[in-house]
């Protein structure tokens, strides 16, 4: 949805006086889109609520939400070659500010927040976790794939490559 200038769904806006390159509104706390044959509803779902985001790409490249820089963060576990299930990756990033489905539907919305270095990494979105209809549950990424940017869904049953990235929101 987009709106004009209000802080509430997706907005576009000029920012005045500021380092930025393009700025919008977010209400991640509405239900993300829904990818066909997922739910947002029964045991292990999960939609961590932000508020209202401010989402700006600067002349730095970097995107921020709230003035606070969001960067990529890969688990690292403890032991070298150890291979992990989403479940555990999930675990590992209870704690960390991690962006929700929402973000990542403006961001398939305004292709051009999203920073260059987002192409070379399938970002995910642990804020949000998704029920299939197998009742297994999954994490949405952020890929780049046949020149734009898509909407993937990974099973969190399965192992993992931890070098996959979660996107962070760090204090301002």
């Amino acid at each position: 949805m987009i709106l004009n200038n209000q802080p509430s769904g997706i907005a576009g806006q000029s920012p005045q006086g500021r380092n930025a390159v393009h700025l919008i509104y977010i209400d991640t706390d509405r239900e993300p889109e829904i990818p066909d044959r997922m739910r947002l509803w029964g045991s292990g779902t999960e939609h961590r609520p932000m508020g209202y985001v401010e989402l700006e790409k600067r002349a730095d490249g970097k995107l921020y939400a709230n003035d606070g820089e969001i960067n990529l963060y890969v688990f690292n576990p403890n032991d070298a070659g150890k291979s992990l299930t989403g479940h555990e990756v999930r675990r590992a990033f209870a704690s960390y500010r991690v962006l929700n489905a929402c973000i990542l539907d403006a961001l398939l919305k305004h292709q051009d927040l999203v920073p260059e270095e987002w192409k070379l990494a399938m970002v995910f979105f642990w804020g949000t976790i998704l029920k299939g209809i197998n009742d297994h549950l999954f994490v949405e990424a952020l890929a780049f794939k046949d020149g734009r940017f898509a909407r993937i869904t990974m099973p969190l049953d399965c192992k993992w490559i931890t070098r996959f990235p979660a996107a962070l929101l760090q204090p301002a």
